[in-house]
């Protein structure tokens, strides 16, 4: 049996919804990627930018444009969403869904605080502890070349 266009939008969107809520409660935070300005035209671009609706950029510009747009809605908001209209390679993509969610979400979501935190306390010690290595590094070197010239 075959269905209509119709019949198969409706399937396929109750499929989706029913997917999507399987995985996604009400009070999550969500994110939908996407790259929907992809070959588009400068005006169109400078436009969604001035409607402060949309940014381009680094994920650094992407965490502060979501930080602005939670100050402004005071107490924040229930998604940002992204379109995709697979308009770009998808290699490309797939690099920016990468990105997105390896720094952004985590972000927002704040489960890379103990990974910064680590970070931050590894470099506050790795130089003196470089220095530390690069010394026991030379003092052995030294050992063992005096050892072989005591050999020959």
């Amino acid at each position: 049996c075959s269905l209509s266009p119709e019949e198969a939008l409706k399937q396929m969107n109750d499929v989706i919804k029913s997917n999507w809520n399987l995985v996604v409660d009400k009070e999550d935070l969500v994110y939908i990627l996407g790259d929907f300005l992809w070959k588009c035209g400068d005006e169109y671009i400078e436009w969604a930018l001035s409607t402060g609706s949309t940014v381009i950029g680094t994920y650094q510009d992407a965490i502060s444009h979501i930080d602005n747009l939670l100050e402004q809605s005071n107490g924040g908001f229930g998604c940002y969403l992204l379109f995709d209209h697979n308009w770009a390679p998808f290699a490309a993509k797939k690099r920016h869904y990468e990105i997105f969610g390896n720094y952004v979400v985590p972000h927002f979501k704040g489960t890379n605080r103990r990974m910064q935190r680590s970070e931050a306390a590894l470099r506050a010690v790795r130089d003196p502890l470089a220095a530390e290595q690069l010394e026991a590094i030379a003092a052995f070197r030294a050992r063992h070349d005096a050892e072989q010239k005591g050999k020959g």
